[in-house]
């Protein structure tokens, strides 16, 4: 289960998430939907690999927006209510925005 993991103690993969959250938030930017996905892909891949970071939750929040954009809107709701649920659990104040704002 994705709320059940435990959290990174891995700092390189938890910076790397953190990385891959702003690079996806300058693709959005620069209007690159493919590339902002993408790298939210790798962050939530990290994330299940890794354990939870602080910006995980952004990674399932875009991860919600795809699905929601293929027209896959149980599973967009499903992976909004978990990125919500992880921000709940992290607390963390930098990723609250990206994660509620997507």
């Amino acid at each position: 289960d994705i709320l059940n993991l435990p959290s990174t103690q891995d700092s390189l993969a938890a910076n790397a998430v953190k990385l891959l959250m702003h690079v996806c938030s300058f693709c959005l930017l620069r209007d690159e939907p493919d590339t902002a996905v993408l790298s939210a892909l790798l962050a939530a891949e990290l994330t299940l690999r890794n354990g939870l970071s602080q910006h995980s939750s952004s990674a399932f929040a875009i991860y919600g927006v795809a699905e929601a954009s293929l027209g896959n809107i149980d599973q967009a709701y499903r992976f909004g209510k978990i990125a919500l649920a992880m921000l709940d659990r992290t607390k963390s104040r930098e990723a609250e925005c990206p994660t509620v704002g997507f």
